[in-house]
């Protein structure tokens, strides 16, 4: 009897217990639950915006070479106008020169027919003696040579002038058949790389409502922190902040206003402290973490809350050691130093928030 007692008891108390858990740590499970789900969709959103970015170049490449060919081609076609235009010009030059050569002799066989003076009958009636006859012989076979001469030169010439025609003709398709190719595939190109540009742009899009997401999701989970008490053992009196990287003091980047390589001129939302890749990075003071994964540009990224409404932040990590929801201690290792998010070597950025706003981590260390 006292051992069924007491399992109901037992029963009855650890309910209680669950029931007396705060709004606020459902909710913010809830929120991290979601936070996770669409880090996760950001992470896939940015790896297809890579392999964009990768067939942008790829294609840039080609398109860079077609250009070039095109521009090459369009060298060749200008030389090669030319010189089909001489060559019509000494076509046209040498046909004309034929075409008066023809009428000529055209006239002058029209002429000698209608006369009757090509005959051997008439040469030798108009002959006044034996030699007036064979030198009238003589000079008749020589026209009749010349004649025949004239139109074997004159057909040789026109059988030529066909030819070079035939040959601008074949010049004039080549040219236009390669140029039409090029030109095409130009134009393919670039509507891939419209199609490509668009894709890009709508991941950009969807990516940047994501981080929106994230951020107004982070922001609900920091003030439930808040809300709780800083969730983190107590409320934050006051005094020094650890160090968060013990082997190294070396501060590369202060607090406030800089040109950002990334951003241009912007307010530094931190300090930026140089070491190693893979140093260690220990937690400032006792609290929750409330972040524990990629962050925008501060790349792999934790946030503790402290209470009393602080929170720090330790940006750009290679490796993340906690996990969102875990309590941690003072001087606890929480990731490890590294270069992701918009960095231009490795070092860890660290923040201070108080109230939702940056300030100078200086003040607090």
């Amino acid at each position: 009897m006292r051992k069924r007692t007491s399992i109901i008891l037992s029963v009855i108390l650890a309910f209680c217990m669950i029931c007396s858990v705060p709004a606020y740590y459902v909710r913010a499970d809830s929120i991290n639950d979601q936070i996770d789900q669409k880090q996760s969709e950001l992470s896939s959103g940015q790896s297809k915006l890579a392999q964009v970015a990768e067939q942008l170049n790829k294609l840039q490449g080609k398109i860079d070479e077609t250009e070039v060919q095109l521009k090459s081609l369009n060298k060749k076609v200008a030389a090669q106008e030319v010189r089909i235009n001489k060559m019509s010009a000494r076509i046209k030059n040498q046909k004309k020169k034929l075409d008066a050569s023809q009428e000529q002799l055209d006239g002058r066989l029209r002429n000698m027919y209608k006369s009757g003076s090509v005959g051997f009958v008439q040469v030798i009636l108009s002959s006044d003696d034996v030699t007036d006859l064979l030198s009238n012989i003589a000079m008749v076979k020589k026209i009749f040579e010349n004649d025949q001469n004239v139109v074997e030169t004159m057909t040789a010439k026109y059988n030529k002038l066909k030819t070079q025609q035939q040959k601008l003709k074949e010049m004039q398709a080549d040219l236009k058949a390669q140029k039409s190719e090029i030109s095409a595939k130009s134009d393919t190109l670039s509507s891939q790389k419209s199609e490509l540009n668009a894709k890009k742009n709508s991941i950009a899009a969807s990516n940047e409502k994501i981080s929106g997401e994230i951020s107004e999701l982070q922001d609900e989970a920091d003030e439930l922190a808040n809300t709780g008490n800083g969730s983190g053992g107590g409320s934050y009196s006051g005094g020094a902040l650890a160090w968060p990287c013990p082997s190294c003091s070396n501060i590369s980047c202060g607090f406030g206003w800089r040109n950002c390589p990334f951003h241009g001129w912007e307010c530094h939302t931190g300090i930026d402290i140089s070491a190693s890749y893979g140093a260690s990075i220990t937690a400032a003071a006792s609290g929750t973490v409330t972040i524990a994964s990629y962050y925008g540009s501060f790349g792999n990224a934790v946030k503790i809350s402290h209470g009393g409404g602080i929170c720090t932040l330790y940006g750009h990590c290679s490796r993340l050691l906690v996990s969102s929801g875990q309590h941690v201690k003072k001087g606890q290792v929480i990731a490890k130093v590294g270069s992701t998010g918009n960095s231009t070597g490795p070092h860890l950025h660290f923040s201070v928030i108080k109230n939702g706003s940056y300030v100078d981590p200086m003040n607090y260390l």
